[in-house]
């Protein structure tokens, strides 16, 4: 009795696992944070081209006096042409339309999650990322390391130069992570004058080298630039490694960040410092500037 009821569940669970394969293809093209979206489209446009001649096929089924695998051949025979037009077709028309209107949708999306003035990522696509990034990196025992970087003295230059030198040292800066960062790094405008760096895979050393040839190549930004600024750009990095925390998660990572950005401001500016596992309490307080009171501030407010 259970050999007979199994091999009459056995075609619907083949019917479900062919159901169930094009469904779970999209929801992994989805999943996927860089997969465009015109990706995605074309792949169910496909899918929905082959599914157009499938459901002819069982509608003449369903219609048809007889049924049965002589009847099926027949019917590929006799109407083999009508199914070959139908499935190119389809496959043509609905993959068309997903690449157009998977197009548009990148062009949205990327617009929606890109800075406007230096063309980095913001803060919006960083906060997606960095969940993501530190489930990966505790999955796999990876490091994953940020990089805080502020513009030193960017309210002198916007006072000495208008805000037109304070665009200019920002457009700097973002070439300069564009021309150092990896591909598989995620360089950030995290807020205003600050920048950040997203790098997977990394230790705070190597974050290190990274943070110093970012600062090598503001170095190359001078008077005679076409930029247009007075002088040179120079950057304060904090560095923070998710393996080197103890205070796991975005959040902890962040300050972590912040504290070693505090220190690199505190000792001069222009220089890169790997987080320590001080709290804000044990911070020196013998500098008061602005600046420094801003990272003081917003780590507290954390």
């Amino acid at each position: 009795m259970k050999r007979l009821t199994d091999a009459r569940n056995r075609p619907k669970r083949l019917w479900v696992r062919v159901v169930k394969i094009p469904y779970k293809l999209l929801r992994w093209l989805d999943e996927r944070a860089q997969t465009p979206r015109r990706v995605s489209y074309v792949v169910t446009g496909l899918l929905l081209g082959l599914g157009a001649p499938l459901g002819l096929l069982a509608m003449r089924a369903v219609l048809a006096r007889e049924s049965g695998s002589a009847w099926l051949q027949r019917e590929l025979t006799d109407n083999a042409d009508i199914y070959l037009y139908l499935t190119f077709m389809t496959c043509f028309v609905f993959t068309l339309l997903g690449r157009l209107v998977g197009g548009q949708n990148d062009a949205l999306r990327k617009a929606s999650i890109s800075d406007a003035l230096t063309g980095l990522w913001n803060r919006r696509y960083f906060d997606q990322r960095l969940h993501q990034e530190i489930d990966r990196a505790t999955r796999y025992k990876h490091s994953l390391s940020l990089l805080l970087i502020d513009v030193d003295y960017l309210k002198r230059i916007n006072d000495e130069q208008g805000h037109r030198g304070g665009d200019a040292a920002l457009k700097a800066v973002g070439d300069s992570l564009r021309s150092t960062c990896r591909r598989s790094d995620l360089p950030i405008r995290f807020a205003g004058d600050e920048f950040a760096v997203l790098a997977p895979s990394t230790s705070a050393q190597e974050a290190r080298r990274l943070a110093e040839r970012i600062q090598e190549a503001l170095q190359k930004v001078s008077a005679e630039d076409a930029r247009g600024m007075a002088a040179p750009v120079t950057v304060s990095i904090g560095i923070a490694d998710l393996l080197a925390e103890a205070q796991a998660g975005a959040q902890g990572l962040i300050e972590a960040a912040d504290r070693a950005l505090y220190d690199a401001k505190a000792a001069g500016r222009n220089r890169a410092a790997i987080a320590s596992r001080a709290t804000p309490e044990t911070w020196p307080t013998e500098r008061t500037d602005e600046p420094t009171l801003k990272v003081r501030t917003r780590a507290h407010g954390r």
